[in-house]
């Protein structure tokens, strides 16, 4: 801890022990720059964090990846020789569903009852009256 704070140039840390600063010491920091191309509170936080990658890569195992059902369902979508069948397939679907079952359904609805009520609302009844 000591040798990090003389790193990092802690003036907190240096009055607070009463100590000079000494020229070797100084001169660690700028020699770290130097070999590193980083200021030196770089260097120690980069270092940290590989010590901590290392240390949960030696302790912490992690079990097999399980593939989801949404990972298994794109594994197949986006397959590079199964992707665009499946995609014109699925275009085929929609366009028939939405041309011959459903959407006739939904035609003849709106023809039969949306338009016959537009065209013979309560104007047409008004309109009748007045001759």
């Amino acid at each position: 801890m000591v040798c990090i704070k003389l790193l990092e140039q802690d003036s907190k840390f240096w009055n607070s022990l009463g100590w000079q600063p000494e020229t070797g010491i100084l001169n660690m920091p700028v020699n770290l720059k130097k070999e590193y191309d980083d200021d030196a509170e770089s260097v120690i936080t980069d270092q940290r964090y590989q010590y901590i990658q290392k240390l949960i890569e030696t302790t912490v195992k992690k079990p097999a990846a399980k593939m989801s059902v949404s990972d298994g369902i794109d594994s197949i979508v986006t397959n590079r020789i199964l992707g665009i069948p499946i995609f014109v397939l699925v275009m085929w679907g929609v366009y028939y569903v939405s041309v011959t079952t459903l959407g006739t359904l939904v035609t003849d609805w709106t023809n039969d009852t949306f338009v016959a009520a537009v065209r013979d609302g309560p104007e047409a009844e008004t309109a009748g009256a007045s001759y």
